[in-house]
């Protein structure tokens, strides 16, 4: 994505910020997710946000106050001069779609409440992409490829999130050396998925050990990624991104057996198809 729509979005991050936030005080954040802030952006993305509000017992809950919390942020932004466009979606995970009147009419916002799940995920990407240029690549290529292809379906579990999970998978136990690191495992106190969302640190510098460096080009890399995936054993096989590893299906509950694909993400706990 280019430094001045990167600088778009975070104008609007910014402004929408200071537009809800008062109305809900202390406790609460509307936080910026997705592909803005992990570098995997393609053009014309949407931008991310998450509006994260603690319930009494400190805790962050996706059900019960969700609806009625976007409720009033559609009421908020409806009032507002520079806003085009507004819906509120009643889905399995319910959003508020947000247009924007000169000069971020070419920003399309999505927001949700409390899945700070995406948070966690957006802050753990942000992180890997920093670590090697090539997991960028294969993002920009492989996504390119799954939407040209009809393989990604946004409206469906197998989206472009599910590309980036089965690409960390690849570069993790599909060569050797690996090229990226577990960082669940190396660093559990900041990739836990636990704490405050405003607290997380996009900019830290991890003491990261020396191993040799996996030469492979990215054209190489490509090869191996369809390559993995094609031998890859579907049935009797799933996929830990937490844990970094393959596990053996038969371990799971009978109701998750029947999908054709699992992977365990790191923060929801389980992506299935």
């Amino acid at each position: 994505m280019p430094d001045h729509e990167r600088k778009t979005r975070i104008d609007v991050w910014k402004l929408l910020r200071k537009t809800i936030e008062p109305f809900f005080g202390e406790g609460s954040y509307l936080a910026m997710g997705g592909s803005t802030l992990t570098n995997l952006a393609t053009k014309g993305a949407d931008l991310d946000l998450c509006f994260a509000i603690r319930c009494e017992d400190g805790s962050y809950t996706e059900e019960g106050v969700n609806n009625f919390v976007l409720s009033k942020i559609h009421r908020i932004l409806e009032q507002k001069p520079f806003i085009t466009g507004l819906r509120h979606i009643c889905a399995r995970v319910p959003i508020v779609t947000v247009e924007l009147a000169f000069p971020y009419m070419d920003v399309k916002v999505d927001i949700n409440c409390n899945c700070v799940a995406g948070i966690f995920n957006t802050h753990l990407l942000s992180h890997l992409s920093r670590l090697d240029n090539r997991f960028v690549q294969m993002n920009m290529i492989l996504k390119k490829w799954a939407k040209v292809n009809h393989v990604v379906d946004p409206r469906r579990k197998f989206n472009s999130y599910t590309v980036s999970l089965m690409i960390i998978h690849f570069l993790q136990c599909g060569v050797y050396p690996p090229i990226l690191p577990n960082l669940f495992k190396m660093f559990p106190k900041h990739f836990d998925g636990t704490g405050n969302v405003e607290d997380l640190d996009y900019a830290m510098e991890l003491d990261l050990p020396k191993i040799p460096k996996n030469e492979r080009t990215i054209g190489e890399l490509i090869y191996g990624f369809f390559d993995y995936y094609t031998r890859f054993n579907y049935d009797e096989w799933g996929i830990s991104i937490k844990d970094g590893k393959i596990f053996d299906r038969n371990i799971l509950p009978d109701t998750e057996r029947e999908y054709m694909f699992f992977i365990e993400e790191a923060y929801d706990g389980m992506v299935s198809f």
